[in-house]
């Protein structure tokens, strides 16, 4: 299980560098997720037929509402994005943890240990601490706010999702199913919304392919691997290294300022996540009462 908690939290920093990646191609948001995923699949669809793996419809069957609510859920963020502030589409994105707990502890007879609870809300209080140090952008508005919270919720059901259908399909035929239907969905979407789906432009291929390489390959098929072995609940609450993660690559590789409250609130974060892996490591992490003890 240990190992689960480590990939869970290496996937999420991985895709915490996605956002400085994609942040000067040139191509639209939601086209651009559409590109990504259809790369994702096509590249571990080659690995598993590779292998004598073959893609099944079966795999594809289950896989449609988790791949639909992955391209959903960042063409979402995106659409909050444009709306309202990045800053209040990042907080209220970050909240997703809070959905997963509740529907884990009601509906997946997860059990949520009270430390390990106060562990994972210091983390989150942490992460919002990190995302208000971004410079404000944007103006606020209700309607962004409200593709925010769809944005957290669907990013929720991902990781829900997520760890039902791997109980019936390894890491990467589940990658390659999710990838193909969330690369369909993310191009319908980005048709619906006016986004042009033209060939990128030569100077995007660079940050496409190391957006597919690090955080799409790497960082997923970490993520999806974790779903199947750590409780739920604890591998959302892990993606709050995204926002932290994304906030470190900016100061490394773009020299984006960052102010002592962030850094110590992302050290905050960090150990929190750390906390919270500790106290859940026991057998009432995953027990079947259904209830914050």
């Amino acid at each position: 299980m240990r190992l689960g908690y480590l990939a869970s939290a290496v996937g999420a920093a991985l895709w915490g560098t996605g956002p400085v990646i994609a942040k000067n191609l040139q191509i639209g948001g939601v086209a651009m997720n559409a590109y990504r995923w259809l790369m994702i699949g096509a590249c571990v669809f080659a690995l598993d037929a590779a292998r004598g793996r073959p893609l099944t419809t079966h795999a594809m069957r289950i896989t449609i509402v988790p791949g639909a609510v992955i391209g959903l859920n960042v063409s979402l963020f995106f659409s909050a994005a444009r709306e309202t502030s990045v800053v209040n589409a990042t907080i209220i994105n970050s909240l997703h943890p809070i959905v997963v707990a509740v529907i884990a502890t009601r509906f997946l007879g997860e059990r949520i240990r009270m430390r390990a609870a106060l562990w994972g809300a210091l983390a989150l209080a942490a992460t919002i601490v990190v995302i208000l140090g971004e410079p404000a952008d944007g103006v606020n508005s209700a309607w962004g706010d409200l593709l925010a919270a769809g944005s957290a919720v669907s990013f929720a059901f991902v990781f829900i999702a997520s760890q039902r259908a791997r109980q019936q399909l390894p890491t990467t035929t589940y990658l390659t199913a999710t990838a193909l239907w969330a690369a369909a969905v993310s191009a319908v979407l980005a048709l619906l919304i006016g986004q042009d789906l033209s060939w990128p432009v030569g100077s995007d291929w660079g940050g496409l392919l190391l957006l597919v390489a690090v955080p799409g390959l790497l960082g997923t098929a970490l993520v999806f691997w974790s779903v199947g072995t750590i409780p739920v609940w604890i591998s959302s609450s892990l993606a709050l290294l995204v926002p932290v993660f994304a906030a470190v690559t900016a100061w490394i590789a773009l020299g984006e300022s960052m102010t002592v409250a962030q850094m110590v609130a992302m050290l905050v974060a960090v150990g929190a996540l750390i906390g919270l892996v500790h106290a859940s490591d026991a057998p009432a992490a995953t027990a079947s009462s259904a209830h914050v003890t």
